[in-house]
């Protein structure tokens, strides 16, 4: 019932006429959180708060100074609108994560920017700017520490659009962002310099599962907005499983179960590669709402986890929209267990892997640069990102 406020909430502020966003928060108003998960930690895992006094050096070089970046792989989760460090998805992922190899594996909190009252989703979006620039100052002082390092961002929903302004302004920092279904609402037609970009990485690779078009499906009328997501192409290679709609839309809750839908296929391709390889493409670029025939290639794309080891495409290639077919998502809707068990919301699945107790360290943050420079972030963001 809740998720079906947040979606009614969404909607109703389409037809508002005011479509402008308000003032992103201060940094030490967010206070975002990083939760590092390391095999050669000491501890285990331990919780850094940011928006304090110290600097964003200071958190790397403490982290460090707890062994955790001595892998050669380093990968940031981020949430999305309404969620927060705590949200149990994010910690299956990482359990899922460090149990497949030697890897660090950082969760990035950003609750006191997106989990706010009142469901003001406008407010959470453009707080991803202020979040955006602390996570990309710890990106660079990492690539800094760590110059040979692998660092790969994964984001659900705003948190994609996050990690693409976090690499834009610390170019060079990631090596790799995947999104899950990034978020469609007030980012497809308008404030296009807050959405995620196939330059904001050296791979940049895209699941949509919530961009919902009556073109397939006539249910999707059951809303003024029947989408979270988007079916607008953002990355190096997109990847469409039943052309970016699962499962089917039925009524309101399916739409934020599509949207939740790609965390749980990336996920689930972490311990099955091979599970999702295609080698169909869409037969051009989808649009909002639109969909469009599909071919077969010469080439093997793999969408998820193993997305890098498979067929990337150059800057001029025009195979860069995979369709993953209703035969291989089969395969995967009968492997769920995987990721949920009976009875069980999506938001309550920790217990299904085991869980590293994180160990809070004291609390040091980052001095930001100054409202005067978040204001002038959001008038002049159109020209400077």
């Amino acid at each position: 019932m809740l998720r079906v406020l947040l979606f009614l909430v969404i909607a109703t502020s389409f037809s508002n006429a005011e479509l402008s966003l308000p003032i992103p928060s201060l940094i030490k108003e967010i206070q975002p959180t990083i939760s590092v998960y390391s095999p050669s930690g000491n501890p285990k895992c331990f919780r850094l708060v940011g928006g304090g006094t110290g600097t964003t050096r200071d958190i790397v070089a403490l982290s460090n100074g707890h062994g955790a970046f001595e892998s050669q792989r380093i990968i940031f989760i981020v949430h999305g609108f309404k969620d927060n460090e705590n949200t149990e998805w994010l910690h299956v992922m990482k359990n899922a994560l460090v149990k497949e190899r030697q890897q660090t594996v950082v969760i990035f909190g950003w609750g006191g920017g997106s989990d706010l009252p009142n469901v003001n989703y406008k407010k959470s979006l453009a707080n991803i700017q202020t979040s955006a620039i602390w996570l990309g100052e710890i990106v660079t002082e990492l690539r800094k520490l760590k110059t040979s390092a692998y660092i790969w961002g994964i984001g659900h929903s705003l948190g994609a659009h996050l990690l693409g302004l976090a690499g834009r302004g610390s170019p060079g920092a990631f090596d790799r962002i995947t999104a899950l279904d990034p978020a469609g609402p007030f980012l497809e037609q308008r404030n296009l310099n807050l959405r995620l970009r196939r330059t904001d990485a050296a791979f940049v690779d895209v699941i949509h599962s919530d961009g919902c078009t009556a073109e397939t499906n006539p249910n999707c009328w059951v809303a003024p907005n029947n989408h979270y997501g988007t079916l607008v192409p953002l990355g190096s290679i997109d990847f469409y499983p039943r052309y970016g709609q699962v499962p089917p839309v039925t009524n309101l809750l399916d739409i934020y179960r599509s949207h939740d839908r790609a965390v749980d296929l990336f996920i689930l391709s972490i311990a099955h590669q091979g599970l999702f390889r295609t080698n169909e493409t869409l037969d051009g670029s989808p649009g909002i709402g639109q969909l469009i025939a599909t071919r077969q290639v010469s080439v093997t794309a793999e969408m998820g986890y193993w997305a890098s080891d498979a067929f990337i495409p150059g800057a001029t290639d025009s195979r860069v929209n995979f369709y993953v077919n209703q035969e291989i998502m089969s395969v995967a809707d009968r492997m769920r267990d995987i990721t949920h068990k009976p009875g069980m919301k999506h938001h309550r699945k920790r217990d299904l892997a085991e869980n590293i107790d994180c160990e809070a360290l004291p609390s040091i943050g980052a001095n930001y640069i100054g409202n005067a420079l978040v204001i002038a972030l959001t008038l002049l963001s159109a020209h400077v990102l």
